[in-house]
């Protein structure tokens, strides 16, 4: 099975690793949340 994780903070991240360190029947990929930046800078202008 596989799993894709979307993070936005380090410390999510890092939390989402841990997790799926202790999951081995999945196979475990990770992303950005680039949404949350591209709104972020569209609310700055």
């Amino acid at each position: 099975m596989r799993a894709l994780s979307i993070c936005r903070s380090i410390s999510q991240t890092r939390m989402v690793h841990q997790v799926a360190r202790q999951l081995p029947q999945f196979e475990a990929y990770f992303t950005p949340d680039y949404e949350k930046a591209a709104t972020d800078t569209l609310a700055s202008l």
